[in-house]
């Protein structure tokens, strides 16, 4: 089983503060090594559950000055994606994710706090574009990880997945956590259902076609009225996003 584990820092639990994730700030170094301790957690339950390969997608390298995770702090026969894929993905897992723009939740954004994305007239966060991106390649989303509001979210945009809460907003900037004992055991007992009977995997096929459009406080930044593809799209606006942050 090829495993694809998308990993974020925001709905990791023992992050509590919005510095955290943060690069440059005091904190950024402890959200760092809170991700890494959940991530090494999720990887040994994942071996111990049947996975013979497991790739990472950093979401969060995609964030302006983040510091990306590297092969050297993966665990052996852990491959970081660098790229498109090249090999078949039987399931994925998005982990550590935030809530969309304008959520109660911690960290609640789209790609910024103040951008707000829309497909079709309808408002998304990067969860519901996440699980379209991976619906054209065929690949099911089968957990959903992160605080009470992605919860939620997932409850809406990708109502056949399994979630698991590990943490809840205090206000935008501050959460009340699990310990990483909890989490974990909260997440191995999870994996360890949903793993185990396909029929909980779900794809999640992109409507067709997309009108999209991206605002900045409520001023239009970009209005794409049929887009093609999801991942062409998505790739260049991340690439435009970080250039922006730079």
């Amino acid at each position: 089983m090829h495993l694809l584990l998308i990993s974020d820092l925001p709905g990791v639990s023992g992050i509590d503060r919005a510095t955290a994730c943060l690069p440059g700030s005091v904190d950024y170094a402890a959200g760092l090594a809170a991700r890494q301790a959940e991530l090494a957690v999720l990887i040994t339950h994942l071996r111990a559950l049947g996975a013979s390969a497991i790739t990472v997608v950093d979401w969060h390298a995609w964030h302006p000055g983040a510091t990306p995770l590297t092969p050297a702090v993966m665990p052996d026969n852990v491959t970081l994606l660098d790229g498109a894929l090249s090999q078949r993905v039987d399931v994925a897992i998005a982990h550590g994710l935030h809530a969309m723009t304008g959520a109660e939740g911690f960290c609640s954004q789209t790609f910024a706090p103040d951008l707000t994305v829309t497909v079709n007239g309808q408002p998304v966060g990067e969860l519901a574009l996440l699980a379209w991106w991976l619906g054209e390649q065929g690949i099911p989303l089968g957990l959903v990880a992160g605080d009470r509001a992605l919860s939620q979210e997932a409850e809406r945009w990708t109502e056949q997945t399994t979630t698991v809460t590990v943490k809840r907003a205090r206000g935008w900037d501050a959460a009340l956590t699990l310990p990483l004992e909890r989490a974990a055991a909260a997440l191995q007992a999870s994996l360890e259902r949903v793993l185990a009977r396909r029929e909980f995997w779900w794809v999640y096929r992109p409507p067709s076609p997309l009108a999209i459009t991206v605002e900045r406080d409520g001023v239009l930044l970009a209005q794409d009225r049929a887009v093609s593809s999801l991942h062409d799209w998505l790739t260049a606006f991340r690439r435009k996003l970080g250039a922006a942050g730079s």
